[in-house]
């Protein structure tokens, strides 16, 4: 493709990233090369075969923020640093578009918006052997014991002391085993025939079944209920937002230190005065966790015991979340910091316009949900 007025075509540039899946995947060959993978690195692809140019990749350490320098002045270090010193042309990984980074460096189009979560561990499901008898109260299953065993003796006991008591066929059991395994069989609603020669017996069990029939809802109510407990685990969460991350003092948080989102965090704490307002209390319990990487972070909330939470880009947690093999990790609707991703370029640099053209085409074809449900 023959760009008008870009006279970089047929160059090799050099592009730093830092691993962050799915965005960027790096993997290690046998023979140790390392293969280059996820959707920043599909898409710069994509945009190298429009545009047509050579990349070399090499990996950076951070993604950057402002810090002092050796002789006190303000440095920015990361992958924002490659570029301002000039080891690197493009950085390319999910790379937040800053106000703070766009005074030294260049941005494309957003390819795609984001904003920050919450990822932590779910709360174990605890397995108990009597579940199925959650529906219904104690005192109703004590009410339908009581009557099934008072039911079965005044049976007994009436069949045995009437006077004009007559043998029944041989084939039924007029004993105590046999009168409650009938009075049994009524409760649930299954065929045992009982032989009752007294009126007195005739009219217990005919209590017994108006009993029945009127707890017949509630066995409906029972069968419904016992699946709802059985199918669907219920999961308590103790935080449900930020506000709630914020308020609590169980849990430890924290996100990544040198990125955009905890640039934002400490400059939104400067900016409010009070010292237990809810930008305030988030700041200091990101600013007391050291976070080295997101690997770090979501290790961190794994291996915790739901004793940590990890703030970090709601793509990745969502894409953590379904990849989880063991689903133990959960998030929270509420979102903070909402921003997008852009490829980085030196500043000044004739090539951010054309892929900015690349990648409001792609949006408009389509081509970018594509590759964003792939990976």
């Amino acid at each position: 493709m023959r760009l008008s007025g870009f006279t970089g075509q047929n160059l090799t540039y050099k592009v730093v990233t830092v691993v962050d899946e799915p965005f960027v995947i790096k993997t290690v060959k046998q023979d140790g090369t390392i293969e280059w993978s996820g959707f920043s690195i599909d898409l710069l692809k994509i945009l190298a075969k429009k545009i047509n140019f050579q990349y070399e990749i090499f990996e950076g350490t951070a993604y950057g923020s402002l810090q002092k320098g050796e002789n006190g002045s303000m440095v920015w270090s990361g992958m924002i640093g490659d570029i301002v010193s000039g080891r690197a042309d493009f950085a390319v990984s999910a790379m937040t578009v800053t106000p703070q980074r766009e005074k030294v460096v260049d941005f494309t189009k957003r390819y795609m918006d984001y904003a920050v979560g919450i990822v932590m561990k779910k709360k174990p499901a605890v397995s108990n052997l009597f579940s199925f008898l959650n529906p219904f109260h104690k005192t109703v299953w004590y009410s339908i014991i009581a009557g099934l065993i008072v039911v079965s003796l005044l049976l007994y006991v009436l069949n045995r002391i009437s006077p004009k008591r007559i043998r029944g066929p041989h084939y039924h059991d007029s004993s105590l085993h046999g009168i409650f395994w009938f009075v049994y069989s009524s409760l649930v609603q299954q065929s045992t025939d009982m032989y009752l020669v007294t009126m007195s017996s005739q009219i217990v069990i005919g209590v017994w079944w108006f009993f029945i029939l009127i707890i017949v809802t509630l066995v409906s109510s029972y069968t419904a209920n016992l699946a709802a407990f059985l199918t669907v685990t219920q999961m308590e969460k103790s935080i449900s937002s930020f506000q709630d991350l914020a308020d609590q003092t169980e849990m430890g948080f924290g996100t990544v230190g040198n990125t955009s989102i905890y640039d934002y965090l400490k400059f939104k704490s400067e900016l409010d005065n009070e010292l237990n307002s809810f930008w305030s209390k988030l700041w200091k319990g990101v600013n007391a966790s050291q976070i080295a990487d997101a690997n770090d972070g979501f290790r961190r909330v794994t291996d915790s015991g739901r004793k940590f939470a990890f703030l970090w880009d709601v793509p990745i947690i969502e894409y953590k979340i379904l990849n989880d093999p063991d689903c133990s990790l959960t998030t929270v609707q509420s979102s903070i910091f909402e921003k997008g991703y852009g490829i980085a370029v030196r500043r000044g640099h004739p090539i951010r316009d054309f892929m900015s053209m690349e990648i409001l085409e792609l949006q408009d074809k389509g081509d970018l949900v594509k590759l964003k449900n792939e990976w």
